[in-house]
């Protein structure tokens, strides 16, 4: 699926807390797959041990923002890897990480920087979350990429990077960086 059917697709983020260690299982970019924990797998009794080291469980159901992302060509199928940063809005300031996500994705291509960022954003779950997906076909590719206020700095220069950085940072309540694995056996093709 592309950007430009993202709005008729919603994604699911979910999450849980096994004992005290955070283990998301995320739909990949591109991917027409929607990925489930495996809590919610059928195999065996993988599901009553995994009841008893359970925490918490949340899930957030998204929608893909083109607006905000930037795709050089449409996926072909999923990637193997993905960075996955994840945004919660201070209230009221959402505009301000807008912003933020937008730049990123436009210096993206202003940069020279290889690959793509797809955005999205909640509609149920934790409205003011946000999460930006970069597909990653080996854990290599990180080292060709640059994040946040480099990439801005790289895209538009010392002075206005930093600003456009620091400006969409007054907005941000929470950021959370992390690398999924697609698993294909606990996906549900559509």
């Amino acid at each position: 699926m592309g950007l430009r059917d993202a709005e008729r697709h919603p994604r699911e983020l979910s999450s849980g807390r096994v004992l005290s260690s955070h283990t998301p299982v995320r739909a990949a970019l591109g991917s027409t797959a929607r990925n489930r924990s495996a809590l919610n797998t059928s195999r065996g009794n993988g599901r009553a041990a995994h009841e008893k080291c359970l925490v918490s469980n949340q899930r957030t159901l998204g929608v893909q923002r083109p607006d905000l992302s930037y795709v050089k060509e449409p996926a072909q199928g999923v990637a193997p890897l993905a960075s996955l940063s994840r945004f919660r809005a201070r209230p009221g300031a959402q505009h301000l990480v807008e912003e933020l996500l937008r730049q990123i994705a436009e210096a993206i291509p202003k940069s020279g920087e290889p690959g793509s960022v797809a955005a999205a954003q909640a509609v149920f779950g934790d409205m003011l979350g946000y999460w930006l997906v970069r597909p990653l076909q080996k854990l290599a590719d990180l080292d060709r990429q640059s994040v946040g206020r480099d990439l801005l700095i790289k895209a538009f220069g010392k002075p206005e990077g930093e600003r456009i950085f620091r400006s969409g940072l007054e907005g941000v309540d929470r950021l959370e960086r992390e690398i999924t694995v697609y698993r294909e056996d606990l996906s549900n093709p559509r």
